[in-house]
């Protein structure tokens, strides 16, 4: 599985992931022929699609990553909370009237 991360000017990356499994050096030079557009481009991986314009992309960084674990759809999935602060029994005055 391959990851991409594609940078472009003034927003934030945009990442995307595809099965494919080609050598990671073959997959690179592809994917290269997006930045020699002029126009707008889409670049369609098994996951999803991105429109680009590749006059605003600054670079491409490609890595292979194991694929994600897959959960079941009706399992959920554990959420992590912060435990919740204990409040102290604080001293208190008490007045009464006699």
């Amino acid at each position: 599985m391959k990851r991409i991360i594609i940078f472009q000017e003034n927003t934030s990356a945009v990442e995307v992931y595809d099965d494919d499994e080609t050598e990671l050096g073959d997959y690179t030079k592809n994917l290269s022929q997006i930045l020699e557009n002029a126009n707008i481009t889409i670049l369609e991986t098994s996951e999803s699609s991105v429109i680009l314009r590749p006059s605003k992309i600054n670079s491409i960084l490609v890595n292979s990553v194991d694929p994600p674990p897959i959960q079941p759809q009706n399992q959920k999935q554990k959420s992590k909370k912060k435990p919740k602060q204990v409040k102290q029994p604080e001293d208190e005055d008490i007045i009464t009237d006699r």
